[in-house]
């Protein structure tokens, strides 16, 4: 009896190796096309590529299509495998021989395995012997070749039973596989759709912050594509090994369920879109819910209206439901009276939980740090804006209690004052490190204005000039060559290269920054000067040491005076010589535009009458006196000598900044 039981278990492993052993022969080629043969073609001096040290998921071997084998094949190869429960003429016949549901799930499981490790094992041998028998150390490693075997396993294998699950809960073919990958992205989606509509309701919660560097965490796919070996030496994998574990304790996971339901599961239900009729109103709410969330994050991410954004919840839930509807009827025939009434319950339901979700993150909101806890403070822009930052240098964060007691005060006000739908408004991002080793991180948009004074006691410190600004604390002694190039058309450059100069050239930019008021900090005035630097040891131009788009000012005096002794300055600055003649405008209240946007308006309307400047000593005073901002009470139109008529910048003013022959011209105009 054992021996016929072997016999014919074999004959089904062969019957599955007829019917889908062609995915797997696929599947080895696809490697064998990536790995090893990129490989041999690397070794020809015609075709050598520098390797960056990624091992084998580094560009050379075309990491790229490696993860697409690698979520592919194991969803055809379950797809194949089990596309008998899913035609109903099979599913009778193969039921209908005398072997049990769980001998069948069981053997089709073990072969899709087998025949996925297989072509995974056998790419693993030819590239060891590789190994062995020539010099690939500049390629991989043996370490970096174990785990690539073990890390496309265990993803091969997750990949494949979370498919064969997915097809026990259809009636489809087609919507296993589309079900597979909306399985492996849920999570990840449902994280992002929350942290992003908590944005919207919660102070300080950002969701750049929460999404960050945990998205990965929640999605195999998203964990795997986010990869690039952009910084191999730290040991930076496509998967942790912890993650690899969690995978393979989900494939078990997977594969019991799978069973479970496959042991259970009607006959009768094959070309049904949902086979489990208890999951119909789990996927339909699902898809409601899911819809909703995304419908608010659209139109509150593009309209930032609280209206948008509840017209977005509504448009999205009703769509949802009615996509749904018509999955499960498979016919577009779904608005009937008894489909509304489901629209209601479901709808109500998604709209209870999307606003009850905010409420449990009011704690949240209201936490701040005492300044005793602190150890260290970061303020800028946004998280990426302080990981470049810690990336490209070694910040001084702001670690003086005066200082951290500002920022703490701000962050209180900025609790009160925080707006997500004020499109005027601006991100403000806070990272505490406190003595305890935790992080906390907040992001707050808010009016300036409405915070200014608090801004201000921060901006105006030392420790945060320091850290907004590089320079002041980078080594000028390193830097081997300082490029000035001025903004606009003008095609001219000046380079410092005697290190004396360099030192001289730093310590004034450095005084005239630690000079700066917390307005020239908002609006730097003057135009700007484009500033690189080539550093020892360095083949590039690096341009991080440098504030406000890597550029200095004509406003900055110490550094301009300097330019002007040493003989730099005519070539470092467009001056007033250049320019043929300057346009003002006087710009409205509604200053919803940028100010070239609103400047060429106003100029092709012909509405009015500038103030034309030419003589060199009025347009100098204005060169000074303008500033590159989105608001201002004047718009001012810089028009250049030799480009008439052609290219032209736009700065403005405030009435408070404007020359007095500019404030005195459109006085006499308003009488």
């Amino acid at each position: 009896m054992l021996s016929k039981t072997s016999l014919f278990r074999r004959e089904m492993f062969k019957r599955d190796f007829r019917n889908v052993g062609w995915i797997s022969i696929l599947f080895f080629c696809g490697l064998a096309f990536t790995l090893p043969l990129q490989l041999l073609m690397a070794f020809n001096d015609e075709y050598r590529i520098e390797a960056s040290g990624a091992g084998l998921f580094d560009p050379i071997f075309m990491f790229e299509v490696q993860f697409m084998l690698l979520f592919l094949m194991p969803v055809l190869m379950a797809v194949f495998l089990f596309r008998y429960i899913h035609v109903k003429g099979a599913s009778d016949f193969i039921h209908s021989l005398p072997i049990s549901r769980e001998h069948l799930f069981r053997h089709h499981a073990f072969s899709g395995v087998i025949l996925l490790i297989a072509p995974i094992l056998l790419t693993s041998l030819i590239l060891f012997m590789f190994f062995l028998f020539t010099n690939v150390s500049a390629f991989y490693s043996i370490s970096q070749l174990g785990y690539w075997t073990l890390m496309m396993i265990i993803l091969s294998i997750l990949t494949f039973m979370i498919c064969v699950f997915a097809g026990t809960l259809t009636g489809l073919s087609t919507v296993q596989a589309v079900l597979t990958y909306i399985l492996m992205l849920l999570p990840a989606g449902i994280y992002v759709l929350v942290a992003v509509h908590l944005s919207f309701f919660i102070a300080g919660f950002s969701d750049l912050v929460v999404i960050n560097h945990t998205v990965g965490n929640y999605s195999p796919l998203v964990n795997v594509f986010q990869y690039y070996p952009n910084d191999p030496q730290e040991g930076f994998l496509p998967v942790q090994y912890i993650m690899l574990g969690i995978y393979f304790i989900a494939s078990i996971v997977f594969y019991f369920s799978g069973k479970a339901i496959y042991k259970k599961r009607p006959l009768e239900v094959a070309s049904q879109t949902i086979a489990i009729n208890v999951l119909k109103p789990v996927f339909q709410f699902g898809m409601t819910f899911c819809f909703a969330l995304v419908g608010g994050t659209y139109f509150g991410e593009t309209q930032l209206m609280l209206s948008w954004l509840i017209f977005g919840y509504v448009i999205g839930g009703i769509v949802g439901f009615f996509l749904s509807s018509m999955v499960l009827d498979k016919s577009w025939r779904v608005f009937r009276l008894q489909h509304f009434k489901g629209l209601f319950v479901y709808g109500a339901t998604a709209g209870l939980i999307i606003g009850i979700l905010p409420l449990f993150w009011l704690n949240y909101e209201s936490y701040v740090p005492e300044t005793s806890e602190v150890k260290n403070v970061y303020i800028g822009d946004n998280i990426y804006q302080l990981e470049e930052l810690i990336e490209n240098t070694s910040p001084d964060l702001i670690e003086s209690e005066g200082a951290i007691n500002a920022v703490i005060q701000l962050q209180k006000e900025m609790i009160n004052q925080n707006d997500q739908f004020n499109s005027t408004g601006m991100m403000y991002f806070i990272s505490y490190e406190l003595k305890n080793g935790d992080h906390v991180q907040r992001s707050y948009q808010v009016d300036r204005k409405n915070v200014q004074e608090t801004l201000k006691r921060v901006m105006e410190t030392k420790e945060y000039k320091e850290l907004t600004y590089p320079v002041l604390n980078s080594d000028p002694s390193k830097v081997q060559k300082v490029t000035l190039q001025p903004g606009g058309p003008v095609n001219k450059e000046v380079s410092i290269l005697d290190p004396l100069q360099i030192q001289e050239f730093y310590q004034h930019v450095r005084e005239d920054i630690y000079n700066l008021s917390y307005d020239q900090l908002i609006h730097p005035k003057g135009i700007r000067s484009h500033v690189s630097e080539v550093r020892e040891g360095s083949d590039w131009t690096e341009e991080y040491y440098y504030p406000q788009d890597n550029s200095i000012y004509n406003s900055y005096e110490n550094t301009v005076n300097w330019l002007k002794e040493e003989g730099f300055y005519e070539d470092a600055f467009i001056d007033e010589g250049e320019i043929d003649h300057v346009s003002i405008y006087p710009w409205g209240e509604a200053q919803n535009q940028y100010p070239r946007e609103a400047y060429d308006q106003i100029v092709e309307n012909e509405s009015v009458e500038p103030f034309e400047i030419k003589d060199k000593k009025q347009i100098q005073t204005i060169l000074l006196s303008s500033q590159e901002g989105e608001k201002g009470d004047y718009l001012v139109g810089i028009h250049y000598e030799d480009l008439k008529g052609g290219y032209y910048e736009v700065l403005t003013f405030d009435s408070s900044n404007a020359p007095g022959f500019v404030q005195n011209h459109f006085k006499d105009q308003q009488q």
